[in-house]
Formats: C-alpha cells, structure tokens, sequence
C-alpha cells in the first residue's frame, strides 16, 4: 500500500465529509430546520424496534458523543419529540421512544436533506461511481448487526 496515496485519500474523504456537512447545516438551519443531530437521534429511533432504544443503546447508534445524546434527549423530550419509558422488567432500563410528532418531524427533515444529499453529493457522481463508493465504505466501516434488546430489558441506563 502506497501510503501517501492513503494519507490523501484520508484527507480527501475528511475535508469533503465535514464541509459537506457543514454546507447540510447551514441550509437547514437557513429554513428553520433542526441541526442535523436531531435528524440523526429521530432516525436511529425510527428504525429501531417498536421506534424505541434503551439510551445506552442510542448513544452507541448515534454519531454523537454520549453526553450530548442524554442533553439532546432531554431537549427532544421537552420537545415532545421522544418519550421515556421504564422497562416493565428492569426498573433501572430507561428506553428513548419515537412519538408521532418525532417521527412527523424526521419526515419534514427528510425532505430538505435528501434535497441537499442530491444537490451536494449525488449529482456529482455517476450511478457506476455511487456503486463503487458504496463498496469501497462497505471495505473500511461495516455497521454491526445489532438484535433487539428490548424484550430482555438487559442491563442499566
């Protein structure tokens, strides 16, 4: 491995994915939207079994620090966003929950940022390059497989 050539590559991937990510912020933020965390913190929930997570297990989804998943859950949660609820066989299991108005919200999100996706992202590659991209991230970061936890109610907040 050639690795100068790898140290660019790096640099490359980090400098496009930040900017990128900045430019996403900015246009939401421009329209009233929420940083792009609560879309995150809302969309691991969607996805999650019954839209639900123990906390613990979201701040391991989310690509956010853990200190400020729990600061960000108490604001969506007074936001009306996301709920708390005890685990029925585990007093001290806390879980996040998705509400209508959380998962009402990512989908208003999803509009913008999928329009940003498109405009910043996908239209400067071809379907072949989008293709490879996604193999060559498959190579470096594969997501690992996670079961639902939430029957067992396992562990502590």
């Amino acid at each position: 491995m050639n690795t100068s050539k790898g140290l660019e590559a790096w640099a490359k991937f980090f400098v496009a994915s930040t900017r990128l990510n900045q430019v996403m912020e900015d246009a939401m933020k421009l329209e009233g939207l929420p940083p792009l965390e609560v879309y995150d913190v809302l969309w691991t929930l969607e996805r999650a079994p019954d839209h639900s997570l123990r906390f613990t297990d979201l701040g391991e989804r989310v690509l956010l620090s853990r200190c400020n998943v729990t600061r960000l859950a108490e604001k969506l949660e007074g936001q009306g966003l996301i709920e708390r609820e005890r685990c029925p066989n585990d007093r001290r299991g806390v879980y996040a929950v998705l509400t209508k108005e959380g998962l009402k919200l990512r989908k208003d999100m999803w509009k913008r940022y999928s329009a940003l996706i498109e405009e910043h992202f996908s239209s400067h590659l071809s379907e072949k390059e989008q293709t490879q991209l996604i193999d060559i991230m498959k190579k470096v970061w594969q997501e690992p497989i996670r079961a639902d936890e939430k029957s067992s109610c396992p562990g502590a907040v």
